[in-house]
């Protein structure tokens, strides 16, 4: 749990877009670890570092859960989902419960190596999410279901006001391309 607001995290590492070493992960023997990293505080600033998911435990669910406001993440990787058997439902590389005014700047969310199916997604917005912005982010996935998808909204009270994407990109491969995400964005009626 992040709990102390204005304190930042920089990691020292080489400052790559994916999969910094400079990591928080999962130790391979924990379970029902969900959410991973929990950031509650505000006005944090979060540099050059994973974190990374990626364990044979169907209780492990989400890698990041963002519940805290005005915090900055610059070249974070969300990598969550990092083994097969936490492709289940609810599971996600990121949550935003209610976070709001977060930017999230230069950030890779999802991973490309743990192919998925339909029930996980990059991104989970919850609890009226509000004003949170992505600039240059990529969502990334390695999917085995045509009901995949980046972005969700868990319900029609997920975000309030605004939820912006600037020039990120979104990408999905599947084994020899067999396999067309059909939706980026699920959003309820």
């Amino acid at each position: 749990v992040w709990s102390k607001n204005l304190c930042h995290l920089i990691g020292v590492g080489a400052p790559t877009m994916v999969s910094q070493r400079a990591r928080i992960a999962q130790l391979s023997t924990a379970t029902g670890i969900s959410p991973l990293v929990s950031v509650m505080a505000n006005g944090c600033y979060f540099s050059n570092v994973s974190i990374f998911q990626g364990v044979a435990d169907a209780t492990s669910l989400i890698a990041c859960t963002v519940s805290g406001q005005r915090n900055v993440f610059d070249h974070v990787h969300f990598a969550g989902i990092g083994d097969a058997t936490q492709s289940a439902a609810g599971c996600a590389s990121l949550s935003l419960d209610g976070g709001a005014e977060n930017v999230f700047r230069n950030c890779v969310i999802g991973l490309d190596t743990i192919t998925r199916d339909g029930d996980g997604v990059g991104l989970l917005c919850d609890t009226g999410a509000t004003r949170n912005m992505f600039d240059e982010c990529l969502f990334q996935e390695y999917i085995s279901a045509v009901g995949a998808c980046h972005v969700k909204l868990a319900d029609t009270t997920a975000i309030d006001r605004w939820l912006w994407f600037r020039r990120c990109m979104f990408v999905s491969e599947s084994t020899n391309k067999t396999v067309d995400m059909t939706e980026v964005f699920n959003i309820p009626d």
